[in-house]
């Protein structure tokens, strides 16, 4: 009996280091699975879920590059891409230093928001958010033009708005 346990001991801890050195080796390729944790009760003749009760989205902007939020109404109409995610998951945060540059970059050109989809699971709930991060490029009138799940570069979201059609430039790229 004793044999067995350790060899179930030992089959967990080479499952675990597997999996964290997948995770350091190649991290761009995974994403946190995300659940909103439903606990549905009717209240008058909408479904409440959670604690939760405001289902409109609200504007998140990113303020740093550590993932952090402050709320700001944005009137302009530009493409936006919002970036759903966890202030804890690591991914995210990778995320949030990408997003924070092109934030800085072309704040003239791209609206960009994140979400934490743990403190506000009806909004990731709203737009059907399966794993974080996930990132949602959105037209001028707020229609989705793309979704990526798990880390994107800098490089590649703007080849992607490139490619949706996107004309954007900041200073650095006009030397």
């Amino acid at each position: 009996m004793k044999k067995y346990k350790k060899l179930i001991i030992e089959a967990i801890v080479v499952i675990l280091g597997v999996t964290l050195i997948l995770t350091i080796i190649d991290p761009g390729k995974q994403c946190c699975p995300y659940a909103v944790k439903k606990s549905v009760e009717m209240s008058g003749s909408s479904p409440v879920i959670g604690k939760e009760t405001k289902t409109e989205l609200v504007s998140v902007v990113l303020s740093d590059s550590l993932g952090k939020s402050s709320p700001e109404k944005r009137s302009n109409k530009m493409p936006k891409i919002i970036d759903f995610g966890s202030t804890k998951c690591v991914n995210c945060k990778m995320m949030a230093t990408v997003l924070g540059e092109i934030e800085r970059d072309y704040k003239d050109f791209i609206i960009v928001e994140f979400i934490d989809v743990f403190e506000s699971p009806s909004i990731g709930e709203k737009y059907k958010i399966e794993k974080i991060p996930t990132q949602i490029f959105f037209d001028l009138d707020g229609n989705e033009l793309f979704r990526h799940e798990g880390f994107i570069s800098k490089e590649d979201i703007m080849a992607k708005w490139q490619e949706l059609g996107v004309k954007v430039s900041n200073d650095s790229e006009k030397k």
